[in-house]
């Protein structure tokens, strides 16, 4: 049992390690009770995480699934046999059906088992790699990867060959995604409900707050918002689930609405932010931003346009570059403002006393240039 502890231990916080330490006996039948992946894992009789999450109690679970992270590399100058165990967790930079970079292995997997103390640092599924001959070998390295932690998740699904193999690797995935990117690129023409069902499900279970907690994620989408999942996307940017959204293909007025149509209410996440191009000129844009949103004009350079939608609790910013059209979008609550402008505030004092102590001076040209320290004067 002392490995176990060890293992999981190393990676909580230090106050909870030590709440833990003395305070950790539980047993099976309560883990068994808990929703979500883990409940039913255990439900499962997986041996590993059943014993692995045995003594923990039910909200300090919730917590691992549902927190921000954690920086493993201040765990790891914790004293005792928790820093030390995390010393020796195993760091896999890619797993995928491919080759990895240069000379690099391929990472393969048999058993759940394998999956303990470590980190995938991203895991990258492409349908057009499915052609390969090892590719039976590869799925259940790829199904065994998606139950661990992983901090990047990349999917494409380029058209309907291979359907059937992708629907198979999600087949069993767990509800909790610990990912905190995901970006995909699938054919916006691709059936997902008949051709990838077990896809559609898991992609749904990635943008559903209920599922994550307070955990949010960077979400990007390579081609247009797929039809089969925009819904999700819309409420998952307006629950706070997504904390930056990426499209990288060109969207209408019509595309565009949905994520401009908040009501005057406080928001869930203090900030949100959007990217994306438009379709049309800067014409079309202010036009668009003036009779459908009712964002006001509030600076015009060579370069952009900044249009302000203001609501009691929060303002909405949105600058369109008048050379590319691109479209950025930032959605930030009052409070949340005034404490970024308080540590900006704080920050240039700060600045400023070490400038002042060691000498220097304001003495700025037009160009805003300051000339340095000023030659301190001979004593008479």
């Amino acid at each position: 049992m002392e490995d176990l502890q060890q293992q999981t231990l190393s990676l909580l916080p230090k106050k909870i390690v030590l709440d833990i330490y003395y305070l950790n006996k539980v047993c099976l039948a309560i883990v068994k009770k808990l929703k979500g992946t883990f409940g039913k894992t255990a439900k499962k009789m997986y041996r590993l995480l059943s014993r692995y999450l045995a003594y923990l109690p039910p909200e300090i679970i919730v917590d691992i699934v549902s927190q921000q992270g954690i920086y493993k590399v201040n765990l790891k100058l914790l004293e005792g046999p928790y820093g030390e165990f995390l010393q020796r967790v195993t760091d896999y930079p890619l797993i995928s059906i491919g080759s990895v970079r240069g000379d690099e292995p391929l990472v393969r997997l048999k058993d759940i088992s394998e999956l303990r103390g470590v980190l995938i640092r991203s895991i990258q599924l492409d349908s057009q790699d499915f052609s390969l001959l090892s590719l039976l070998r590869r799925l259940k390295t790829l199904r065994l990867a998606i139950q661990g932690w992983y901090v990047q998740l990349i999917i494409f699904m380029c058209g309907y060959e291979y359907t059937a193999e992708m629907n198979r690797i999600f087949k069993y995935a767990p509800e909790v995604c610990p990912a905190s990117r995901v970006s995909v690129n699938i054919s916006t023409d691709l059936n997902m409900k008949d051709k990838c069902p077990n896809l559609l499900t898991f992609l749904k279970n990635v943008l559903a707050l209920k599922e994550h907690p307070q955990k949010r994620i960077k979400f990007t989408s390579s081609k247009n918002f797929h039809k089969d999942l925009k819904a999700n996307i819309v409420e998952a940017f307006y629950n706070g689930r997504i904390s930056h959204l990426k499209c990288e293909e060109a969207l209408d007025e019509n595309e565009l609405s949905p994520f401009l149509a908040f009501m005057d209410e406080k928001l869930k996440m203090p900030f949100t932010k959007m990217t994306c191009k438009f379709k049309k000129e800067s014409k079309e844009f202010e036009a668009f931003m003036r009779k459908d949103i009712d964002a006001i004009l509030v600076k015009r350079s060579r370069s952009s346009t900044t249009y302000i939608l203001k609501k009691s609790d929060f303002s909405i910013k949105i600058v369109f570059g008048n050379y590319n059209s691109t479209v950025a979008i930032d959605i930030m609550s009052n409070e949340y403002k005034e404490q970024i402008e308080a540590e900006n505030r704080e920050a240039k004092k700060a600045m400023e006393e070490v400038a002042k102590e060691e000498g220097y001076y304001d003495k700025s040209g037009p160009s805003g240039i300051s000339w340095g320290p000023e030659a301190k004067r001979p004593r008479l």
